[in-house]
């Protein structure tokens, strides 16, 4: 009875170290939880306050002049929005960003992917000048912005058996890809580490990563390595298509098409 009562800290004694530890480790994970359920609801708050569509407006222009030309597709992606005024710590204020819908394997909304953009003097849109002009609220471990439904046009859970899928870092890059390859889902991992976590369904067999060209960064090629492995432990098939230029990804080779294409038409 003494053991017990100094170990649930009932008298004066000290209270073990062990008991201690339990103490603020479940106080610390149910703050945690908390946490993240707030992240969640502030990041549907805020995707759910900008209109649907992102026809004639700024994020249009933006993908524009990132050689992606939605219009070209014939319809666009659901999980972009814009959004005239969303709050930057950096800039301590708001401004407009494109925002992008990250959800779990459910279907469900679990967080939100922010590009801040800027209006330049000649009227472009671009990303705004910051130090980190894309940031994600929530978490999204596993999650993935759903850029691309294919030839199938059907949603992620009801993909058709053997369907195969393209998995891109970045948002401009799975655009660039689904806008070259229109019959392929297109799926946006947001960050490289995150590539070998998502949750795909069993009927998906044949994976194609999109990746950058990361050839000297040792960490990316570890990640990209990493994603790999775990699928092909899944009994998918797994294939890398990356440019050949060293630090580009497939929206700079997009861009250079389209630079290409312009020249010779001026010529």
């Amino acid at each position: 009875m003494a053991w017990a009562r100094t170990w649930l800290g009932l008298d004066d004694s000290p209270v073990p170290a062990i008991a201690r530890r339990a103490v603020v480790t479940k106080a610390t994970t149910a703050e945690q939880d908390q946490d993240e359920q707030r992240r969640r609801a502030k990041a549907r708050q805020l995707w759910h306050s900008a209109p649907t569509g992102i026809a004639g407006t700024p994020v249009e222009a933006y993908l524009r002049g990132r050689g992606i030309d939605l219009r070209e597709m014939g319809r666009q992606p659901g999980s972009l929005r814009f959004h005239h005024a969303v709050w930057c710590g950096e800039f301590s204020r708001p401004l407009p960003a494109m925002l992008a819908a990250i959800c779990g394997p459910n279907g469900k909304m679990i967080a939100v992917h922010r590009t801040w953009l800027a209006s330049a003097p000649d009227g472009r849109w671009t990303k705004a000048d910051l130090r980190a002009p894309k940031k994600v609220l929530g978490s999204f471990a596993g999650g993935c912005i759903r850029l691309w439904r294919g030839a199938s046009g059907k949603s992620l859970s009801m993909a058709e058996p053997g369907e195969s899928v393209v998995l891109a870092e970045g948002i401009e890059t799975g655009l660039s890809v689904a806008l070259a390859c229109p019959e392929r889902r297109v799926l946006c991992g947001v960050s490289l580490s995150n590539l070998g976590r998502l949750i795909l369904p069993d009927t998906i067999t044949e994976i194609t990563i999109a990746a950058d060209n990361d050839t000297g960064n040792d960490t990316a090629r570890k990640a990209l390595d990493a994603a790999c492995r775990q699928f092909i432990e899944q009994g998918r098939v797994v294939r890398v298509a990356m440019p050949e230029t060293e630090g580009g990804d497939w929206n700079d080779v997009a861009r250079q098409d389209n630079d290409r294409e312009e020249s010779n038409t001026r010529a």
